[in-house]
């Protein structure tokens, strides 16, 4: 699963892009989240811009999930740290 935190600033393209592909033979599915505490089962979780103040607080939330977070803004140093 693809998830979105915060913002979509994709709209329906990143629904588009994964229609009909798959990842060890399961169908590429992507939701949108509003809060952290809805975040479940992402291999992915784009975090918006919208949500850089609690960026700290979301990279802890996700940890020992093994979700691969993907942003588009700079990290502070913190967030960096607390994912390793």
């Amino acid at each position: 699963m693809i998830g979105v935190l915060g913002r979509d600033p994709f709209g329906a393209s990143l629904d588009e892009a994964v229609r009909g592909e798959t990842a060890n033979g399961r169908p590429l599915v992507v939701r949108r989240f509003r809060r952290l505490e809805d975040v479940d089962n992402c291999q992915i979780l784009f975090i918006d811009r919208s949500e850089g103040a609690r960026l700290e607080e979301i990279v802890a939330g996700l940890h020992h999930r093994g979700t691969l977070t993907v942003t588009d803004f700079e990290a502070p140093r913190a967030a960096e740290r607390s994912s390793g």
